[in-house]
This record gives C-alpha cells, sequence and structure tokens, in this order.
C-alpha cells in the first residue's frame, strides 16, 4: 500500500501497467497504525490531485465488510482519463483472520469486477504486500485452477508465488486460513439470482406438482444443512455455566461468537445469550437474542445500553413473554400476529411491513444497533435476518443469493433456519416484496380498527406514548400521551 511519499508513483505504476481493477485488503487504519495512505476522495464527487493524476470519486457503494469505489482518473499530462474499481476489503482483523465466507463475498465481487474488463490487470495489495495480499491472490489462483481442473496443489502455488516475491502468505495463521477458505469455497456455491429469476422460481416452487424432494429449493436446504457450521460442547462453555438463564437448551451461544455484557451489575455475570449478526450493507449492527427469562431483564437493558442499541424487534407478542413487564426505557417493534408457540406467522405481510417500517426509519449502524429477539434467539429471528437482509441486497444490487444469506447467519448461529418451511417462507416473503413494490413507501396516516390482529407496536413506556403501526399493507398511528 502506498505511504504519503509514494502515493504518485502508486497511481504511476497503476496507469502505465494498464490496472482497471484495484483490490485493498487493509484498513487505512488498525488501532494506532497508519497502514496505508489514503489515495482516493473520502467523498462521491470530490476529486484529489496527485502529481500529474486527478482521482475523481464518481461513487460508493458500502457492503458489511467492504466498499466498491468507482474512480475516474485523468493524467494531464496526456489529457485522457480511464474508470477504475476500487474494492476495499475493511473486516480483515489487526493481527488476525477474516471469517471464510465474508472474503469470498467480496472475492466474488472482485472477480465480477474483472470479467467486466477482461482486458486489463488486477492489482491487489494489504500494507505491506506479503500476507494478506499473499493470501487472497492464492485465494483467486486456486479457485480458479480447482474450478477448472478439478484439484489444486496449495504448497507448490506458494513455493511459486514466493519466487516472485518474497514472505508471500507471511504467517502459520493465514496459511491455515487459506485452506479453510479454499474449503468453504469448493463446498458450495451462492445462488445468486436476478429479481425476475427469483419470482418465477418461487412461483414455479409453489405451483409445481413434482415430488418436493426434487424441488430447487429442497435441494438447498438440504445443502444448507449438510455444510452448516457445528458447535461442540466444547464451544459453548459460557452457555452451559448459564444455563439458568437460557430459554432452550438447544440453542446456546459459541463463545467466539457471543456477546460479552460489560457494563457492572452486582450479582450478574458478563453472560447473555445473544450473537451479532451483519446486515447485507453494515458489519455486526443486528444483534440476535432470545427473550430474557423471568427475573433476568436487567441483562436486555444491560445489552441495549453496552451495545449502543436504539430499538428492539420483539417477533411474538409482548402478551406472550412473561419477563416484558419488567422492559424499561426500550422501544419495541412488536409483531403480534406471530404467537410465541409458532415457528412461523400465517402469511407473509407482518415481515414485509415491519422491514420496510424500519428501513425508512434512522439507519442502522454500529452506533444505532437493532436487536432481534425470540422465544430462542434463532427461531423467528433467522427469517427476520434473512428477509431483512436479502431485501437489502435487493435494493443494492437488484439481486438476491438466499442461499448464501442463510449460510452466513448460520455460521453465526447454527439454529436458525432449520426447516424447509422457513427457507421456503424466506424465499416467499422477498419474492413477495418484488412483486408489491421494491421501493419503501411514505408512511401515510389510517384509521384502521385497533384490535387488528397484525399490529405491532413501537412502545416507549417511560413517556407514556404507544405507536401502533398496521401491517396489512397500510399503518395506524395512535398516540396516548398520559
Amino acid at each position: 500500500g502506498p505511504r504519503a511519499n509514494t502515493v504518485v508513483d502508486f497511481w504511476q505504476m497503476v496507469w502505465q501497467e494498464n490496472v482497471s481493477v484495484i483490490a485493498m485488503v487493509t484498513n487505512l487504519m488498525e488501532g494506532a497504525t497508519v497502514k496505508c495512505e489514503r489515495y482516493w476522495p473520502e467523498v462521491d464527487g470530490s476529486k484529489i490531485t496527485k502529481g500529474k493524476f486527478i482521482i475523481q470519486l464518481v461513487s460508493t457503494k458500502t457492503y458489511a465488510y467492504f466498499a466498491i469505489h468507482q474512480l475516474k482518473v485523468a493524467n494531464n499530462q496526456i489529457k485522457k482519463s480511464r474508470l477504475f474499481t476500487h474494492l476495499q476489503y475493511t473486516g480483515w482483523p489487526d493481527h488476525g483472520t477474516p471469517s471464510p465466507l465474508e472474503l469470498l463475498a467480496y472475492h466474488r465481487y472482485v472477480s465480477l469486477a474483472i470479467e467486466k474488463r477482461p482486458e486489463s490487470k488486477l492489482v491487489v495489495h494489504c500494507s505491506a504486500g506479503i500476507g494478506r495480499t499473499g493470501t487472497f491472490i492464492a485465494l483467486d489462483a486456486l479457485q480458479a485452477q480447482g474450478e477448472r481442473d478439478g484439484r489444486i496443489n496449495i504448497v507448490e502455488f506458494v513455493h511459486t508465488m514466493r519466487e516472485d516475491r518474497m514472505n508471500m502468505i507471511q504467517n502459520a495463521n493465514q496459511y491455515r486460513f487459506l485452506y479453510y477458505v479454499l474449503h468453504e469455497n469448493f463446498r458450495a456455491k451462492g445462488r445468486v439470482r436476478s429479481k425476475s429469476d427469483f419470482i418465477q422460481e418461487v412461483e414455479s416452487e409453489i405451483s409445481s406438482n413434482k415430488a418436493v424432494n426434487l424441488s430447487k429449493f429442497m435441494k438447498e436446504f438440504n445443502e444448507l444443512a449438510s455444510i452448516k457450521t457445528v458447535f461442540e460442547e466444547k464451544d459453548m462453555k459460557f452457555g452451559k455455566q448459564n444455563q439458568s438463564l437460557n430459554m432452550s437448551k438447544n440453542v446456546l451461544p459459541a463463545d467466539k461468537m457471543r456477546i460479552i455484557l460489560s457494563s457492572h451489575v452486582p450479582g450478574r455475570s458478563t453472560y447473555v445469550n445473544a450473537v451479532p449478526i451483519s446486515t447485507f450493507t453494515m458489519k455486526d449492527c443486528m444483534i440476535a437474542g432470545q427473550y430474557p427469562v423471568q427475573g433476568a431483564a436487567v441483562d436486555l437493558i444491560r445489552l441495549l445500553i453496552d451495545q449502543e442499541c436504539s430499538f428492539l424487534v420483539s417477533i411474538n407478542p409482548l402478551s406472550e413473554i412473561p419477563s416484558s413487564n419488567d422492559w424499561q426505557e426500550v422501544t419495541i417493534y412488536e409483531i403480534t400476529s406471530w404467537h410465541f408457540k409458532e415457528d412461523l406467522p400465517a402469511e407473509t405481510n407482518p415481515i414485509l411491513e415491519l422491514v420496510k417500517f424500519i428501513m425508512q426509519g434512522p439507519k442502522i449502524d454500529p452506533e444505532n444497533k437493532m436487536v432481534v429477539l425470540s422465544r430462542d434467539g434463532a427461531t423467528g429471528c433467522g427469517v427476520f435476518c434473512a428477509v431483512y437482509n436479502a431485501i437489502q441486497q435487493l435494493q443494492q444490487d437488484q439481486e438476491v443469493d438466499m442461499f448464501t444469506i442463510v449460510r452466513q447467519l448460520q455460521s453465526r448461529r447454527p439454529e436458525m433456519i432449520t426447516s424447509m418451511n422457513e427457507y421456503t417462507f424466506c424465499c416467499q416473503a422477498v419474492a413477495q416484496f418484488i412483486k408489491s413494490d421494491t421501493e419503501i413507501e411514505d408512511v401515510y396516516m389510517n384509521s384502521q380498527p385497533e384490535n387488528d390482529e397484525s399490529i405491532y407496536a413501537n412502545r416507549f413506556p417511560t413517556q407514556g406514548i404507544c405507536l401502533r403501526c398496521m401491517v396489512d399493507s397500510s399503518y395506524t398511528f395512535r398516540h396516548d400521551v398520559n
């Protein structure tokens, strides 16, 4: 990665070597260390000048673990300009390795950018240009080799890389990670579908008379089940030690995934049955958890404060959750038509309308997180998160990959979407969203009866305000002020 005194040299190299795609696998800063000098503008439409080059940031797309920048670079010396695609992976932890599935998602977008300009070259860089850079280049080359030849030789390829540049793949963790990420890559591929193809396949599945076990979605679901993350008992020590705080003995967070409560309350532990979940566009800004057991509501309040959560989603009616009477100063979106003992609601509308309503509000991000609660932190939470992420993908890229979305969720919480009915429901909900209206409409006033079964509510207990929203494609607001 360029330093302040080599940015001009970097752009000269990119220009003269006919590069059009830049894969950057480092952050600008990690901790207190400068890893790379910024060599492109920060704001869409703005420009910076580096020597004879004028670099303009045309547009930015932000994803959970990376960002894609479209750049226009003008060479003032020869009066010519070129377009570049710059993809920055932001999810590689300092002194660690990322999730294999997260890096594979990034690699797919790098590959798509290269396919659009096959005549040009790719630049890959991190900070020193050997560790993460070597790992990513090996992934890219060995994936292509495996798909072409049906076999790969990791040792041989790393040796070949090091003949050209010393220390490529810098340490044992990166080398081990290369095996993991290639393993995940060859185990299963995503199922990316355009809007029209997705609707067509969902409708075909619904209307088809063929045997269920021959359906595409059944095959996808069975494949997900066969590759799903499996945590052993030793991976869930804290959940086992705090069994009295779990509503289900079968849904426990893995120790490496769990949220750790940092606020101190005498007599309370750091444990809560909750895990961070990424949306399609933002890392770890959702939290999937279970309802607190009776007497443990204080842990929910601690979770909201510690994690800077502005509101929570209750998959089920609060009237069916005993501990909800102790929830204080909490903003809640409540689905009242999805009852506690039901794995799924009767129809897709409650989920879709709630997602639309949340998406039109304040942006969900690390400083404004959303907590999603259900009876065990998996049933219901998985469906909501999958539909939410799929709709975000549709709005961002005009396509949907339900297979990969569920696979990523299950890497954090394997108990999410464990039935074919749940998987099919998610697909049907997204298809319904596409068919109805992909644009989130403005909320409007409507005088529907208040006892409708499909009401979800946004409650502000300490302010004496109750905001109710109908989920039959219209909304009703009621403000009760004490």
